[in-house]
């Protein structure tokens, strides 16, 4: 039976959940889980992502995301391999650290985000982890104990005026799910809410399937940028960018330039290895190759200057 298709659209808000690879930890230290969250404020903020709540399991994920875009895939994409490499490198390890695709759920927002958020957050006390949810360091309940300390990327204002903007009140609705069947109602393993709202969404995902994404405002502004650093790069190697493009130099400034380009455009864009590949005349693996290369240069502010002279 073939897999359904991803619900990618804007606007929608998503309960997300990752779980490990054979019930492995994704996480060994407090690092690590430093460095997830670190990444997700990274992505969610690239990709355009309102993070509503979140819990950091040893085994698996969980979290509630708003998406701006018709960009959930690539925005998962992205968080899930920039952590399984830097924690492969981190541990010398190798293989799959997540379990096959990660798991969406779309949310009737004003129905459930209340309780999505509550069940995300007890999640640590339904595992024995702790007896109290808001003791819990690694789930996103502590900053709406605190919310003057959130994360930027971490939206706790929307959910806490549900409760008049208290904080005490917001924590007794958590407690109460400790009495209460706090599981969701879910809809064919793809929807949060009723039948009327899974309806809807669904014609709204018939109705997107084969829109180019590329002709949305956000790929526009990619393609200015990617035009910009191109522009940049070469007045500082005095070429012209076509010529840059078709050229194939093996002079350590040209390969510099070209990595450079590959890394800005990679860390800063939604496109993919193909579409800059695309962009650039390169193969997709030469364009992993470079991308990776940047990654494990010790010292990327010197490699930059080398170009651009910031």
């Amino acid at each position: 039976m073939a897999r359904q298709t991803r619900i990618n659209l804007p606007a929608c808000l998503y309960h997300i959940m990752c779980r490990s690879n054979s019930y492995n930890p994704v996480f060994l230290t407090d690092a690590d889980r430093r460095h997830f969250l670190k990444s997700l404020e990274k992505y969610s903020e690239l990709f355009g992502f309102k993070i509503h709540a979140f819990c950091l399991m040893d085994t698996h994920v969980h979290f509630l995301a708003e998406s701006s875009a018709a960009n959930l895939s690539e925005f998962m994409r992205r968080l899930i391999l920039s952590y399984t490499v830097w924690f492969h490198r981190r541990h010398n390890t190798h293989g799959h650290l997540f379990s096959g695709r990660f798991k969406s759920l779309v949310v009737d927002k004003g129905a459930y985000l209340l309780a999505l958020s509550r069940y995300i957050h007890l999640n640590p006390v339904e595992s024995g982890l702790v007896q109290k949810a808001e003791d819990y360091p690694w789930s996103s309940l502590r900053f709406y104990a605190a919310p003057h300390k959130a994360p930027p990327f971490l939206h706790t204002r929307e959910t806490l005026l549900w409760f008049g903007g208290s904080t005490k009140e917001y924590l007794n609705y958590i407690r109460e799910g400790l009495n209460e069947d706090t599981k969701p109602n879910i809809l064919k393993q793809r929807y949060v809410g009723e039948v009327p709202f899974a309806r809807r969404i669904n014609a709204l995902h018939e109705a997107k399937m084969g829109m180019d994404p590329t002709t949305t405002e956000k790929g526009n502004r990619d393609h200015s940028y990617a035009e910009s650093c191109l522009k940049t790069i070469c007045q500082k190697l005095g070429c012209d960018p076509e010529f840059f493009k078709t050229k194939r130099k093996k002079d350590k400034e040209y390969l510099t330039a070209l990595m450079l380009l590959v890394y800005l455009l990679r860390e800063n864009t939604e496109w993919s290895y193909r579409k800059i590949g695309e962009f650039l005349g390169i193969s997709t693996i030469y364009v992993q190759k470079l991308y990776g290369s940047a990654g494990r240069n010790q010292d990327l502010t010197a490699l930059k200057n080398v170009v651009l002279h910031e």
